[in-house]
């Protein structure tokens, strides 16, 4: 399975790359009042709002850094044929893939309740890096209330010159 590195910090993560429509630059995003702080705000994609989520102020409490490794995952519904987006995920270093099996991570032995996204481990290049399933990271936000269910409309055509 091709997979998709990020760090938060120095700690890597690793997420399948099947559900990911795209990687765009940081950019700055609509605030959410009143919103969690993992919450960054709003991605305008081709007219469609994407929320988008700081992986790193989820992890380490911090917002992610400003630079150009610094990118926004943008995932559609796992469920879905769909290549609309549903949720952004701001992450550090996203310039790296890697391949490989889901069963080559293994239970770390540590769960903790209010993060089943984070699942197990493997060692890749002598770095323990931890797999995130984004279908749990999703129905995690479910209490936020972004319609994260719904599908969106289909994104507009893109003229070619």
């Amino acid at each position: 399975m091709l997979m998709l590195l990020f760090y938060v910090g120095k700690e890597i993560f690793a997420c399948d790359s099947e559900p990911i429509v795209e990687v765009v630059p940081k950019v700055i995003l609509k605030k959410i009042p009143h919103a969690p702080g993992f919450c960054a705000g709003l991605l305008n994609f081709g007219g469609i709002p994407v929320p988008v989520i700081d992986f790193c102020q989820l992890i380490e409490n911090r917002p992610s850094g400003d630079s150009m490794h610094t990118r926004i995952m943008l995932f559609k519904h796992p469920d879905s044929d769909s290549q609309t987006p549903i949720l952004g995920i701001i992450a550090e270093k996203v310039t790296e893939t890697t391949v490989q099996k889901p069963s080559s991570f293994i239970d770390s032995g540590v769960k903790v309740k209010d993060f089943p996204y984070l699942a197990g481990v493997h060692s890749i290049d002598g770095k323990v890096t931890q797999l995130v399933l984004i279908d749990e990271l999703i129905k995690s936000m479910q209490s936020i209330d972004w319609n994260l269910n719904k599908e969106q409309p289909a994104l507009p055509r893109r003229h070619e010159a």
